[in-house]
């Protein structure tokens, strides 16, 4: 009846918080990485590296469930699921180290209810099951600490091993655990038949990986690294792609400026997501485990600077956009999760001084129940901040990504959200396959141009495309232009380094025209095709962000292209749609002040210089747009000059 009793309660709490996370459910793809995390467990294929295939297997019971909705609702259920456990088996670590009942109960529903945390209960990611091994793997770790039953510290190990290879950060939660057992029972690490038992438990978390392969030779559309065979596999779980000790390798040996701003980025999010409450309970329970409970600090200091701190130190992520803050917050998840111990700690610490000094049963009570207006509190406060239900602009991207192509074209994909979303949207429709999908950066890989023969036979390939040859990506992308030109047209995400031709705006893509056409398109027939509306968006996160910057620029784009052909009054229409989109970014302004004085428009291009130098007065362009307006307007030679030593003093230390 006891276990009952010790078991009843969190899966109340996992039920309670289950219900209570169902009604943000996204219905849309989100960003980043969400679209391709999908379609693998859609399809049961091969995400992006390391693979993910233990999250891709119980994907694909999700994304089959009989419940309706999109299948991306199916899979943010998944999401919802394993965020909602997370926050029950934190309840059962905080009950074990606090051994009080409501204080855990508060602690584990102010993560349930973190604004951050919350939102990934919405969109389905890599980072929810991993928190879940992680956390599983430190309870029965904590069991065995508690009673020193070798059966728990095995489970533990297997646990961690499931974690490292599902996500090759649970390595850096290795160390706290290493110290743990140390401090425990240091005997452990010298009986040599324990460290084999437990090497093997470790080890026997690659076992997912068998599903990598099976799923490999289903030929699915999402197939990464073809692991069909072993040094596929290998390059597939290793990262060898992006880098197997870096985020991505693109970030690899960022400024030490840079990395300092993780830190305050850092110690800024946890302020925002945590309140300032809940920052100062946290440091109090720290203090608390310091005097009272000093093993259990250093494992719980170690686990956070470790994940926290260190990692992004050492990622060096150069936060200058959305989409780069999108990727970046997703890594504190885990270390957010982590600071729920000290919190519910420093709960402890204020609950035991009111108990020791007063003299009346009812004070100690009360406080133990205002504890729980904490998370009551973040619960009104960010369900805003958290629900997806009403987030389309994920699906509505892919749509209108496709929608700025032709039929029967080809379309070269750069970006990773504008990638994964027209994919989602591509597979799960079935509704632009008259266009051909091809991944720019994969082509320099023998197997993925093998993928893209068998999945588009009516196209033409010449021997180096089908040769076994580990040349630039771009090589082969101009093997499939000069051998398709003729019956296809080809458009980019992006505007690619080609001797084939020039890019010219598309709404969303860019169109690979010769260089010596002269025509002048027209975008409107583009953009009435589009599904997206500038108006509602409500509240955005930076993968929202990222998407509404992505229509901004094709708006900027497409303003700029028609300035240059002198159609300035069709310009200035894309340039304001730009501004009303995101009346913070100066992009826009600055090329409409540009295209005004070309047009002699002097007192509407001296309006929006101004409203420019109020965002930026730094920015290069914004000095620029100034230099040309006093030069052709004023007609002021001399401030022009000056304003040209500006530019060139801050190019050079720029450069420098």
């Amino acid at each position: 009846m006891s276990r009952l009793r010790i078991i009843l309660l969190p899966v109340l709490i996992f039920l309670s918080v289950f219900l209570a996370y169902l009604p943000g459910i996204s219905h849309s793809v989100f960003g980043g990485d969400s679209g391709d995390i999908i379609l693998a467990a859609w399809f049961g294929g091969v995400a992006h590296p390391p693979g993910y295939p233990l999250n891709t297997m119980i994907g694909w019971f999700f994304t089959h469930l009989s419940v309706g909705g999109s299948v991306a609702f199916r899979a943010d259920i998944m999401a919802a699921f394993f965020q909602a456990l997370n926050v029950g088996v934190l309840f059962l670590i905080v009950k074990k180290l606090t051994r009080n009942t409501i204080i855990s109960l508060g602690a584990s529903l102010v993560i349930a209810f973190n604004p951050l945390f919350w939102l990934y209960a919405h969109t389905l990611e890599v980072f929810q099951l991993k928190i879940l091994l992680a956390f599983l793997a430190q309870y029965f770790l904590l069991c065995w600490f508690e009673g020193k039953k070798k059966t728990h510290l095995y489970i533990s190990i297997a646990l961690l091993g499931l974690a490292v290879f599902h996500h090759t950060m649970s390595l850096l939660i290795i160390p706290a655990f290493a110290f743990l057992i140390y401090k425990k029972d240091k005997k452990i690490f010298s009986q040599k038949k324990v460290i084999i038992r437990l090497l093997s438990v470790f080890l026997a978390g690659v076992l997912p990986y068998l599903f990598v392969i099976f799923a490999a030779f289903r030929k699915t559309p999402i197939n990464w690294d073809d692991p069909s065979n072993l040094n596929n596999l290998i390059r597939l779980a290793t990262r060898a792609d992006f880098g197997s000790f870096s985020a991505a390798d693109f970030l690899v040996g960022q400024t030490l400026q840079m990395r300092f701003v993780q830190l305050l980025s850092f110690f800024g999010f946890i302020k925002n997501d945590f309140l300032l409450i809940g920052l100062l309970l946290v440091i109090c329970g720290f203090i608390y485990l310091f005097i009272k409970m000093r093993m259990l600090f250093w494992f719980y200091l170690l686990l956070t600077i470790i994940t926290g701190p260190l990692f992004l130190i050492y990622s060096g992520f150069p936060l200058t956009n959305d989409f780069i803050f999108g990727i970046w917050e997703r890594f504190l998840l885990e270390t957010y999760a982590y600071l729920i111990v000290p919190l519910a700690f420093g709960m402890l610490a204020i609950y035991e001084a009111i108990k020791n000094r007063s003299q009346s049963k009812i004070f100690p009570i009360g406080a133990e129940i205002a504890f729980l207006f904490l998370p009551l509190f973040m619960f009104f406060i960010n369900y805003s901040k958290a629900d997806l239900s009403k987030f389309d602009l994920g699906d509505k991207l892919g749509h209108d990504v496709f929608a700025s192509a032709n039929a029967n074209s080809i379309i070269f994909f750069l970006d990773d959200t504008a990638t994964f979303n027209s994919q989602y949207v591509y597979y799960t429709e079935n509704k632009y396959m008259d266009r051909k999908v091809v991944l720019i950066g994969s082509l320099k890989h023998l197997y993925y141009r093998k993928q893209i023969i068998g999945s588009y036979p009516d196209l033409i390939f010449n021997d180096h495309f089908r040769s076994e040859k580990n040349d630039e990506a771009y090589t082969f992308m101009a093997d499939l232009i000069d051998e398709n030109r003729v019956k296809h047209d080809f458009y980019s995400t992006g505007a690619l380094e080609t001797d084939k031709g020039k890019w010219l705006p598309s709404g969303l893509l860019q169109k690979l025209v010769k260089s010596d056409d002269k025509a002048v398109f027209d975008p409107k027939e583009v953009f009435s095709k589009f599904e997206f509306k500038d108006d509602n968006l409500g509240y955005q996160h930076f993968f929202g962000q990222y998407i509404i910057s992505l229509y901004y620029n094709s708006y900027v784009s497409t303003g700029s292209y028609l300035a240059l052909n002198s159609s300035f009054n069709d310009a200035a229409l894309y340039f304001q749609k730009a501004i009303e989109l995101s009346p913070g970014k100066n992009t826009a302004y600055i090329n409409l002040a540009t295209a005004q004085t070309a047009n002699n428009e002097c007192n509407d291009a001296g309006e929006n210089i101004k409203k420019a130098k109020k965002i930026d007065s730094g920015d290069i362009g914004y000095l620029r747009a100034s230099m040309i307006f006093e030069r052709d307007c004023n007609k002021d030679n001399d401030a022009a000059g000056k304003i040209q030593e500006q530019i060139e003093s801050k190019t050079n230390s720029q450069k420098f």
